[in-house]
């Protein structure tokens, strides 16, 4: 047999020691990489023990475990490797054989003591969680477990938004509960720099039992003078909020002086003076006290009424046998209606039913006797023209100051500031006219003459011949209450004129008023109701709400009820078409003025429109701003609005 067979190893030539020198090199080598790890080993070996809790929870929100509540915890203090961690289903396996309930261990230490003994573990952590709408607060007990007395070490509390901010508070909650002693002061000093004085006091007071010296004790001074300094706001934060809701509750149960004097005490606490809620509510309880005395005078006043309203009325009945005498039956009813109207909005909600029930067939005996002779628009009241259903809002007349004030931003020349007298009353439409009204006037009209006022043919014109609103929906169609568009002056003016001989053959218009296109001065004497900015609606209040113009619009109108009325109850003042007034446009007279208006014809033939429109900027939609279109033009910018006013 050759030596090759008979070598035991056919892989090791004869007298090759190698592979033994290999063999010890590798067990030094592992000897010293042992050495090496040894230390960390130990240090891991050395680590102590920490067991997370299931977590009580409280709140609105039942999504919310108090397992998952502990996992993320666990979770965050595992990422700082400061402690071995527990098994969870070590720690539910002990609670359930100690027949406890994990919610026990967050007031009960000794049993939390208990668990952690069991389970070997040195700490153990367990706590509440706190949901309420958006906000949320977990509160953490870092628990000793080395004895059965379960002392509590430390309190962690984190407070934000919920859901989106749970991570977070996860990582504060562990840095937390895992702070070495030696970090007790770095810590305790970052929290007394963001002043949050009780955090700072927990872990300076804890740096101080372990090494104390200057430093510190100055921090404490100083954390404890914050927090006390804290505790008196939120005392009289506390305070105010009691007198507070105390003073609404007083207010709904209509107890009026007690709703004064808990206002008052809000009002007397430190810092709270000068307070706007507490005053508000001091204005309610004085609102309620004086309707707690209209109430007491509301039996006088009912009798009051029926007597006054009863003598109208009967001078009414006696001047209708007369028709000569028609129109003064029509005042003194009127008159009856109006003083049992303006009782009605005054005291009704002290009223006993049968009184108002008795009240409500008064006016309408009134009402009825009154239709006999006249149904139009009355003094004071608001107007709907039957079966078109246009709707007028009735304006008190007045003066103003028309034209650009001294706090505009622009002061044209030709169209400075002045003192403009309207000298009777009337009524403005609440809308501009739609599509749907004007169709209703092509249809009702025998007269062709309208037609060269609207551009059949234009792209944009919403009608089509028939007539009709065209079909399917656009930029400015689709809905018959968006405004009327693409129309001339002179059209408008024959919708005004049908109007006007509509409702004299109905015998409802007031004597020497027509329906027609408002002068300038009427139109902005509306347009501001009482203001005298550039503007009707408060500074700050955005104007979006208010106009339908470039910065909102999309290049197109909308229907003319959708944006904020004016305080006098008149919606699309500002922006979505220009509105074409009587005026023919000229310069304004630097002088006070009486029911002014332009009638002589310019050099242009144009006239003024008012208001603005949908692709108007801001600075074109105030309530002063003007603009000249030739009368015949028919624009997709270009509507109308009418009124009930005296002829011209």
């Amino acid at each position: 047999m050759s030596s090759e067979l008979r070598n035991p190893n056919p892989f090791k030539r004869k007298n090759d020691r190698f592979p033994v020198s290999c063999m010890r090199f590798f067990f030094v080598a592992f000897a010293f990489s042992l050495c090496l790890l040894l230390p960390d080993l130990r240090a891991e070996d050395a680590k102590k023990v920490i067991a997370v809790v299931e977590f009580k929870v409280t709140g609105e929100d039942k999504s919310v475990s108090g397992w998952s509540v502990a996992e993320n915890l666990e979770n965050a203090i595992f990422a700082r490797q400061r402690y071995r961690i527990v098994n969870r289903s070590a720690i539910s396996k002990v609670i359930t054989e100690l027949k406890f309930q994990s919610s026990e261990l967050v007031d009960d230490a000794q049993k939390a003591g208990k668990v952690g003994q069991m389970l070997g573990a040195n700490l153990l952590v367990t706590g509440e969680i706190i949901v309420v709408g958006n906000s949320v607060s977990i509160s953490a007990k870092l628990i000793d477990a080395s004895d059965s007395l379960g002392e509590v070490k430390l309190t962690a509390e984190a407070s934000g938004e919920y859901p989106g901010n749970l991570e977070g508070l996860y990582s504060l909650l562990a840095y937390e509960l895992t702070l070495s002693p030696e970090e007790f002061c770095e810590y305790g000093m970052l929290k007394l720099r963001e002043k949050d004085y009780q955090r700072a006091l927990t872990f300076l007071k804890k740096a101080a039992g372990i090494k104390s010296d200057s430093e510190i004790v100055s921090a404490i001074a100083q954390a404890e003078k914050g927090a006390e300094a804290q505790r008196i706001l939120l005392s009289r934060r506390d305070a105010y909020r009691a007198a507070m809701s105390k003073g609404w509750e007083m207010i709904k149960a209509k107890k009026w002086n007690a709703a004064e004097d808990c206002f008052k005490k809000a009002m007397a606490v430190h810092g709270y003076e000068e307070d706007k809620d507490a005053k508000a509510g001091l204005a309610s309880a004085a609102d309620g006290a004086g309707l707690r005395s209209k109430e007491a005078s509301s039996e006088k006043a009912y009798r009051d009424a029926i007597a006054k309203a009863s003598t109208a009325f009967d001078k009414a009945k006696k001047l209708s046998s007369d028709p000569k005498n028609h129109p003064e039956a029509v005042r003194f009813s009127s008159e009856a209606i109006s003083t049992l109207e303006d009782f009605s909005r005054e005291y009704r909600q002290f009223l006993p039913q049968d009184k108002l029930s008795s009240l409500n067939e008064f006016i309408a005996s009134v009402e009825l006797f009154r239709k006999a002779f006249y149904s139009g628009p009355e003094i004071g009241r608001e107007w709907t023209v039957p079966d078109i259903g246009m709707k007028f809002q009735f304006i008190n007349k007045g003066a103003f100051l028309m034209g650009n004030p001294a706090s505009s931003t622009e002061q044209n020349a030709e169209d400075k500031a002045h003192i403009s007298k309207i000298t009777r009353d009337f009524w403005m439409g609440r809308y501009e006219v739609t599509i749907g009204e004007f169709v209703f006037f092509l249809k009702d009209s025998a007269s062709d003459e309208v037609n060269r006022g609207i551009d059949w043919n234009d792209k944009d014109c919403p009608l089509e011949k028939g007539p009709a609103m065209k079909g399917g929906k656009a930029k400015f169609w689709g809905d018959p209450a968006m405004p009327m568009i693409e129309i001339s002056w002179e059209a408008a003016n024959l919708f005004c004129k049908w109007l006007t001989e509509r409702e004299k053959k109905e015998k409802r218009l007031p004597k020497g008023y027509a329906y027609r296109l408002p002068t300038e001065a009427e139109w902005e004497y509306a347009c501001r109701a009482g203001t005298k900015e550039d503007f009707y609606f408060p500074k700050g209040e955005e104007i979006e709400r208010h106009a339908c113009f470039k910065g909102n619009s999309g290049g197109q109108t909308r229907p003319v009820s959708e944006t904020t009325p004016n305080p006098w109850r008149l919606h699309g003042m500002y922006g979505n078409v220009w509105e074409w007034c009587l005026d023919s446009y000229a310069p304004y007279i630097e002088a006070d003025v009486e029911d002014p208006i332009c009638t002589e014809k310019n050099e242009d033939d144009t006239k003024v429109a008012r208001g603005g429109s949908f692709q108007s900027g801001s600075e074109h939609i105030r309530s002063n701003s003007r603009a000249a279109f030739y009368f015949k033009s028919t624009e997709e910018s270009i509507g109308f609005r009418v009124v009930i006013a005296p002829e011209l």
